[in-house]
């Protein structure tokens, strides 16, 4: 991908009981050559209801960062959150691809920013904590999401982007919690990820 003498490495560091891969790590020292040198690594755990992100830069730093979370074409943004997204909250400001103006979400006071996705039945509670600000920004503005579903075609879609500086150690937890059918309000404390 990024051309060049960059190597990269994923490897399985987590198992059920019954010995099925829940949790992977992958790396890549693409950024070795920058002014600040700097090695990104990504950690994907999966749980029964959660599905956690977890990020980290080592190196040289702080830096400058960006990271951008695009939503499938069919993905709505249902909800923004401070400490809880309630019932009440949802329907009212529905968010969809090309409906909203760009605008910074607030963090709740545990440092979490809460957003709630729905794609067609089904809902899901997205926790993003670390010292990023989080901004929407509509399909088609900078800097956009994009989705590919075949090779050469890109589609921009909405996109949640966080921008700040990173220093060595620093995570950047995205959080994705099953919303259960018929359940009004997040509980962005089940099932507790490692950070």
């Amino acid at each position: 991908l990024w051309g060049g003498d960059a190597r990269a490495d994923a490897r399985v560091v987590g198992r059920s009981a019954d010995g099925r891969p829940t949790a992977w790590e992958a790396s890549h020292d693409a950024y070795r050559r920058l002014a600040r040198p700097a090695t990104v690594t990504r950690r994907l755990e999966v749980g029964p209801s959660r599905v956690a992100l977890i990020d980290r830069v080592e190196g040289e730093g702080p830096w400058s960062a960006s990271l951008v979370l695009p939503f499938g074409p069919d993905c709505r943004v249902v909800g923004l959150g401070s400490d809880e997204i309630g019932a009440d909250e949802i329907g009212a400001g529905e968010i969809g691809a090309g409906e909203i103006g760009a605008g910074e979400i607030d963090a709740s006071s545990d440092g979490v920013t809460r957003v709630r996705l729905e794609v067609g039945a089904r809902r899901v509670d997205l926790g993003l904590s670390g010292p990023l600000r989080w901004h929407l920004v509509p399909a088609g503005q900078p800097p956009e999401g994009v989705v590919s579903f075949r090779f050469g075609e890109r589609t921009s879609v909405l996109a949640l982007v966080g921008t700040g500086r990173l220093s060595p150690g620093d995570a950047v937890v995205s959080t994705f919690d099953a919303v259960p059918a018929g359940d009004g309000a997040p509980n962005p404390r089940r099932d507790p990820i490692r950070r």
